[in-house]
């Protein structure tokens, strides 16, 4: 996940061709998005948005069949 701090527009590179859930929490630890990618053939950066991020931190679970990770993100605007 790239960049870790920014205005709510980060950016997933998947390291496989497996399907990708990305799952974003806030601060209070609230589901607030889900997104789920089947079609990742061609690995390529794939570009996700907080709508009305608000300035905090947040939490972002990328799951695949393999396993999950979160990261967190700093919305700085």
């Amino acid at each position: 996940l790239y960049p870790t701090i920014g205005n709510g527009i980060f950016n997933v590179v998947p390291h496989d061709s497996k399907p990708l859930q990305i799952d974003i929490y806030n601060s209070n630890g609230l589901l607030i998005a889900t997104h789920r990618t089947t079609d990742t053939t061609h690995p390529a950066p794939m570009q996700y948005t907080i709508d009305r991020a608000v300035k905090g931190v947040y939490f972002i679970k990328v799951t695949t069949t393999t396993g999950s990770r979160i990261y967190k993100y700093l919305v700085n605007q």
